[in-house]
């Protein structure tokens, strides 16, 4: 879990609330904890709230979302707008079920509260973008509709 202590702008940006930060546009984590947006050569801070609110605003501007358990219907939805085949399964790629040449073998670690702690920071504000979503999603269908 060193990524978690790690200050580096690349381990940041891939790790820290990056799911909020990119549905909000070109917003960057930086070392010193501030969020910067940048919006072609300038650069300005953004605060939680802001980030949060136009992640919000861009993922209602989707025709469709939601959350992975659902990844096979939203296909399905897809696959008949666009006339394309459907598939009767989705096959998970991102798994550490199977060790190739690409994955290597990672030794499990215990989480300790403080890096629980950690963990939450590093996606406080994506949980809070997930939860909302989803909540939208469950009480407003998102039909897709060419």
């Amino acid at each position: 879990m060193d990524f978690l202590r790690s200050n580096h702008g690349g381990v940041l940006d891939s790790t820290n609330n990056m799911i909020a930060r990119k549905l909000a546009g070109e917003v960057y984590a930086w070392p010193d904890g501030a969020w910067r947006a940048r919006v072609g050569d300038k650069g300005f801070e953004v605060t939680d709230l802001q980030i949060v609110h136009r992640a919000l605003g861009n993922l209602l501007s989707f025709d469709v979302y939601d959350d992975i358990s659902a990844l096979q219907d939203i296909y399905a939805r897809i696959a008949q707008v666009f006339g394309m085949t459907s598939l009767n399964s989705i096959e998970r790629l991102n798994s550490r079920d199977v060790i190739d040449d690409k994955l290597e073998a990672v030794q499990e670690e215990t989480i300790t509260p403080e890096i629980n702690e950690m963990l939450e920071q590093r996606t406080r504000l994506d949980s809070i973008v997930y939860k909302l979503a989803l909540d939208h999603t469950r009480r407003n269908s998102h039909r897709l509709v060419r």
